[in-house]
């Protein structure tokens, strides 16, 4: 079954508020960073899934950037 764009924005803000949750804790150690993280990229990754034209409508020439953040933690933590 395929996921509505309604589900799929979902999804993002549920993993950004996450990683806002995250973000608020008084001591950011590696693995808290790690997290967030990994939670900013599963957001971006739901955001790809929307269908091209509502994501440039959204965001324009900025997904670009966003998708090259993505491509840069996903660089980052897969470096041991």
């Amino acid at each position: 079954m395929t996921r509505s764009i309604e589900e799929r924005l979902s999804g993002a803000l549920i993993h950004l508020d996450k990683a806002i949750e995250y973000g608020a804790r008084p001591a950011l150690d590696e693995v808290t960073i790690d997290a967030i993280s990994l939670r900013i990229s599963a957001s971006i990754e739901c955001l790809r899934q929307l269908p091209e034209e509502r994501r440039m409508a959204m965001f324009g020439d900025s997904w670009h950037d966003m998708w090259g953040m993505r491509n840069r933690i996903a660089d980052h933590l897969a470096k041991p």
